[in-house]
């Protein structure tokens, strides 16, 4: 927007000028000085007016062009239809993620990420109404169903995943459990799980214990 602006403003000194260089035409004619002279002072004009008029018309397809990327790039634009066709996948994901939290509700985004959330099939909730613990629930499905997605549809995967405090806060003991069976069975992944609650450490490879002892952190690993 910006830069069209910019270019709108270079119009109207380009048009200015053209309009200028009309009156000055105009006052030559009318005045009776030395035709040569003034003839000569018309040709540099005319050749001024010519090059105006080109920078003119560079500006104007710039602005012409800017104003179909800004169109293009709005909420309502291109990215209304790219979004639309991957939401089927991704709202199946995301239910599927809540179904292994045991979380049996309908969840759908639509293409304003707006979310429509039904239980029983036809009681109707809104995110604010579920508990803390629910939320989570629902957040990290979200999360773990845009990971699924990006790796179906990009060459590039992510293969490294740090979940801070994911098994603490809000979730209760069989939330956790869940959460930890989901983040410890993802495939072809390196999980990294930061907590600072007692959590057991099934699933997981290796489990370090970093406690502050003076004004050092002293890192242990437990069996």
């Amino acid at each position: 927007m910006r830069k069209i602006i910019e270019h709108e403003k270079n119009i109207i000194t380009l048009n200015n000028s053209i309009n200028d260089s009309n009156k000055a035409i105009q006052s030559i004619l009318l005045n009776n000085s030395d035709i040569e002279e003034e003839s000569n002072k018309l040709k540099t004009i005319g050749a001024a007016a010519v090059e105006l008029l080109q920078r003119k018309n560079v500006l104007s397809e710039e602005t012409h062009m800017q104003e179909i990327a800004f169109q293009l790039l709005k909420d309502t634009g291109i990215k209304t239809a790219v979004v639309k066709e991957y939401l089927p996948i991704l709202n199946q994901l995301i239910n599927q993620y809540l179904s292994m939290f045991n979380f049996f509700v309908d969840f759908t985004l639509n293409e304003n990420f707006e979310e429509i959330v039904k239980s029983r099939g036809r009681d109707v909730f809104s995110y604010d109404s579920f508990s803390e613990g629910e939320k989570k629930r629902i957040d990290f499905s979200i999360l773990m169903a845009f990971r699924q997605l990006a790796s179906l549809k990009n060459s590039a995967k992510t293969n490294l995943l740090v979940f801070d405090e994911l098994l603490d806060g809000a979730l209760d003991l069989e939330s956790k459990s869940l959460a930890q069976d989901v983040a410890t069975n993802i495939e072809g992944a390196n999980v990294i799980v930061v907590s600072h609650a007692d959590t057991s450490n099934e699933g997981f490879e290796r489990t370090i214990l970093v406690e502050k002892v003076g004004d050092f952190s002293v890192y242990s690993e437990i069996d």
